[in-house]
């Protein structure tokens, strides 16, 4: 399966490839589209968002956290900004009494 930018050049590209083809152009956080070899097109939707864009590119969401060395962690790849930090001063009392 390949990618191309526009529906019409994946269209001549899944007929003469006999396959399918991804419409890049019409990529989204929630669908994607391709050109079959039998002229239709097939969107794939998802009611969340399952890619982000990130510099100049889709990336898929992956909500691994990482640590930079600051000690702040952040998810790998989300379509919202988030950072979590630690707590600066360390509970050394239990919560609840014993």
């Amino acid at each position: 399966m390949g990618e191309m930018a526009s529906a019409e050049a994946a269209l001549g590209t899944a007929e003469a490839c006999d396959s399918q083809v991804e419409v890049s152009s019409m990529r989204s956080a929630t669908s994607i589209a391709y050109a079959n070899p039998d002229q239709t097109m097939t969107a794939v939707l998802s009611p969340v968002p399952v890619r982000t864009f990130e510099g100049s590119q889709w990336v898929d969401i992956d909500t691994t956290l990482k640590r930079a060395d600051c000690g702040l962690v952040s998810p790998v790849a989300t379509t919202q900004d988030l950072t979590l930090s630690h707590p600066v001063v360390p509970i050394r009392k239990p919560l609840l009494p014993k």
